[in-house]
């Protein structure tokens, strides 16, 4: 073969080898999943909550350590202190985890949980447990029989959870950094409804029959009947919407040009991270009279930016900015004020912080110093009725229930083994009249 010939064919071998591996990227043709599995466990252990080798166990589906948590100095102590197991008969949970722990000062009541729980047939799922620590029903959560194609499902992390009237309950399964499944299960465990997109973090109703989300950067409505979209919008057109407010750019690097002269940053994809919205519901509507039912409230994460916006018009009514740190699960409450899950991820604590609407102060709530919650990312809560603070301490495994005197009502420990816990993600406070009725609804 002559020398031209050869440099021929390695030529043409090159030009076909940099077209296919250009095809690979834009249609995700083979082996596009495999080489974006690999960077995930790569890019996963630079961001320090994992190494490499325990992604790769955890991939393998030997230990599933991508959802795992180092205990906290500290928090070693107040598990052995919450040293009573709990009742799991039937759950159907992993033999390579050990059992939750808990304490309860409690009469009364049940909690309906979603996170990682390691079940035989799948990580993720709910579980309802009542306050003398027996898991009385599990729902583990699945994609496989979907239509749409995803990744397996030891895989999939999951956020957000709703509890609906009758009983049935949404979650997002998938959707930590992408885009993930709203799936609808009767409490009875039928699934009712799977929408594969559309939805990420928080799912939050209206009491009306819409239920809004996230998609990336954008605010998206659904149907409560289907799931269908029945509006969706983004952050660029609230901005445009509020020429004289300058909250968005605080972070973002974009130049001299700004947003909508070409100046979006190319390095940034994820400017504010949208991480919760709350309507305001109408029986809640009555302590908010500067506000009306359907305005949302809505938490950014990378911007620690809370702000209240009205969706007709996408003019911010009202915002707080740098009085939180990191902030997940910005909620409205029967006090008139706005509470917030305040990670504060420099300072070893977390608390449930209070925004008040009537200037720029603001208070803790809940100490995390107090109670020992920390969550660096993360979490979530609940104001209830009554007074008392439901709090999901994500990164910690825990579920806290501090009642109005300050006291602790329930505290739950998704403990994995005596080093580390699986993430839970959300929680709802069940009475027990709901959950005899929701029973009632499946015999």
């Amino acid at each position: 073969m002559r020398r031209s010939q050869l440099f021929a064919i390695i030529y043409l071998i090159i030009i076909v080898s940099l077209s296919y591996g250009y095809a690979i990227g834009h249609f995700h043709w083979w082996p596009y999943d495999t080489f974006q599995k690999i960077e995930d466990i790569i890019t996963d252990a630079q961001k320090g909550e994992t190494t490499l080798v325990e992604n790769i166990k955890s991939d393998l589906n030997i230990e599933p350590l991508r959802f795992t948590q180092k205990i906290y100095l500290g928090q070693d102590k107040l598990a052995k202190a919450s040293d009573i197991v709990m009742k799991a008969d039937h759950v159907g949970f992993n033999s390579r985890r050990a059992l939750p722990k808990y304490r309860s000062n409690m009469e009364r009541g049940a909690w309906l949980i979603y996170g990682a729980f390691d079940f035989n047939e799948t990580l993720y799922g709910v579980i309802l447990i009542n306050h003398i620590g027996e898991i009385i029903k599990a729902w583990p959560l699945s994609q496989e029989n979907m239509p749409w194609s995803m990744e397996d499902d030891n895989f999939l992390p999951g956020q957000g959870l709703k509890l609906l009237a009758d009983g049935s309950f949404l979650t997002i399964l998938g959707g930590g950094e992408t885009v993930g499944a709203l799936i609808r299960t009767s409490w009875c465990g039928n699934n009712i409804y799977s929408v594969g997109e559309h939805v990420h973090h928080t799912i939050a109703s209206d009491g009306q029959g819409k239920l809004w989300t996230l998609d990336n950067q954008r605010i998206t409505a659904l149907s409560e009947v289907d799931g269908k979209v029945l509006e969706s919008f983004d952050t660029f057109e609230i901005m445009k919407a509020n020429p004289d407010l300058y909250i968005f750019e605080i972070r973002s690097d974009i130049g001299h040009k700004g947003w909508f002269r070409g100046g979006r940053s190319e390095y940034d994809e994820d400017p504010f991270h949208p991480n919760s919205i709350d309507p305001l519901t109408e029986e809640l509507a009555q302590f908010y009279p500067q506000f009306q039912e359907g305005d949302l409230l809505i938490s950014m994460r990378n911007i620690n930016l809370v702000f209240v916006l009205r969706p007709a018009t996408k003019k911010v009514l009202w915002y707080r900015q740098g009085l939180t740190s990191r902030q997940h699960s910005a909620r409205w409450n029967n006090q008139g004020t706005i509470t917030v899950f305040n990670n504060r991820p420099d300072f070893d604590r977390s608390d449930i912080t209070e925004l008040s609407l009537a200037d720029h102060s603001a208070r803790a709530l809940v100490s995390g110093r107090d109670y020992g919650i920390y969550s660096h990312r993360r979490g979530d809560h609940r104001y209830l009725d009554d007074g008392s603070v439901l709090i999901v301490s994500a990164n910690q495994g825990r579920l806290l229930h501090i009642l109005p005197d300050g006291s602790v009502g329930f505290d739950f420990f998704n403990v994995y083994n005596d080093n580390k816990v699986l993430r839970i993600q959300n929680a709802e406070y069940v009475t027990d009249e709901e959950v005899e009725r929701f029973n009632r609804s499946c015999e």
